[in-house]
């Protein structure tokens, strides 16, 4: 019997240029996907602003190949916390 051995997947290195294979994985928001427009019309803010919010890690987004992608569950959760910590500080002034 011929056995096949296979490698176990190591970090890439300046030679090595072979994909990773990765395991999948549960998304951690299941339901609707957006893309930067959808999250644009929804929040009514410009792409800059959006862009600027994931940066700071205000907005979690997934990131396939060169455009992100959004959860709806997940942008909506986090502004309300956002908009929640601004009622606060109203209310204390």
């Amino acid at each position: 019997m011929n056995m096949v051995k296979t490698k176990k997947a190591t970090k890439p290195t300046k030679r090595d240029n072979k994909p990773i294979l990765l395991k999948r994985v549960k998304p951690f928001f299941p339901g609707e996907v957006m893309t930067i427009d959808e999250v644009c019309k929804l929040l009514r803010l410009s792409k800059r602003a959006v862009y600027h919010l994931v940066q700071n890690g205000k907005i979690p987004a997934l990131k396939a190949g060169t455009k992100y992608r959004f959860y709806r569950k997940a942008v909506l959760e986090a502004m309300g916390k956002y908009q929640n910590k601004s009622e606060e500080r109203k209310i204390e002034t």
